[in-house]
């Protein structure tokens, strides 16, 4: 098992490029909804 681990970390996060997704999503979220900045978005990725 300690073999594959190494091997399969997993997915690695990069935040930087995470919260600008999330703020081109608000920008384009508010475009579209009038008051859109009293909802709430969940956004993911993989």
């Amino acid at each position: 098992m300690g073999f594959f681990s190494k091997l399969f970390k997993g997915p690695e996060i990069d935040m930087e490029k995470s919260s600008a997704n999330a703020k081109k999503m608000r920008a384009l979220f508010n475009q579209a909804v009038e008051d859109g900045d009293n909802y709430r978005l969940i956004f993911g990725y993989t």
